[in-house]
């Protein structure tokens, strides 16, 4: 796992550079499902189309141990939308639909108590700017073509910037996707600094696991979540991811 994140984000660098008119889709599967094959920790798959009816929004957990409380852990539940960006075009330009869908998928976020965020695909990051950036070396800096963006923070810069926000600047406070490959190689506690330090301290949810992401550590399968409308998951995702730091 130490190197999954940093292995494809400049994999998908590389691709954007060379085939521009690849969809973010093409891109999303393709990386949930290489990030998954690299680690045992990792799992991902992707629900039945009448599911999530062809839908670009993504769920993600993160599970870290919580020892105050038997039976429970820590949990962040990230609710993700991507977006391929052109560094011709600022990034309010990048978000034409962006006071409808965007506004919709931060409100159905914490409906079911879920952190917004962005999946940005771009060849142009900043180089020395970015969440948790001392954590990377040079080379784990610049080759990058994924960057994570709380929603929130990503609305706020275009708004502030009134609609002419460069994608320079939008990444400038996204997280590296090559960040992973560091953060998830330290202990949970460490982990939890950093995010408590990101402020999403108030998403960490105590909580049981949910059936269906059991389900997915298990045996790797949504099928039968997918089927049970008993379960907790949430409409129109395309596909579930896990990262298990227990």
């Amino acid at each position: 796992m130490s190197t999954a994140f940093l292995t494809s984000s400049s994999w998908i660098q590389n691709w954007i550079k060379e085939i521009p008119y690849v969809d973010s889709i093409t891109l999303t599967e393709w990386l949930f499902y290489y990030v998954s094959r690299m680690s045992e920790k990792i799992r991902f798959n992707l629900l039945p189309e009448d599911f999530h009816r062809k839908q670009d929004l993504w769920e993600w957990w993160l599970l870290l141990p919580d020892e105050q409380q038997a039976g429970m852990c820590r949990t962040l539940r990230c609710f993700i939308k991507t977006v391929k960006l052109n560094e011709a075009e600022n990034g309010a330009v990048c978000f034409s639909d962006y006071q409808g869908a965007a506004r919709e998928m931060i409100e159905y976020a914490y409906r079911y108590e879920a952190v917004p965020m962005y999946l940005f695909y771009a060849d142009c990051g900043p180089e020395s700017a970015g969440r948790f950036n001392n954590l990377l070396s040079r080379e784990e800096r610049i080759n990058n073509g994924c960057f994570l963006e709380n929603a929130l923070t990503a609305r706020e810069m275009i708004l502030e910037k009134q609609h002419t926000c460069s994608v320079q600047e939008l990444l400038s406070a996204a997280c590296k996707f090559s960040a992973l490959s560091r953060i998830t190689q330290m202990p949970a506690h460490e982990v939890l600094r950093l995010l408590e330090a990101a402020g999403i301290q108030e998403q960490l949810y105590r909580r049981k696991v949910p059936t269906y992401v059991q389900e997915l550590i298990r045996s790797g399968n949504l099928e039968k979540a997918a089927k049970n409308p008993q379960e907790e998951l949430a409409p129109y995702i395309r596909g579930v991811g896990v990262i298990d730091l227990r």
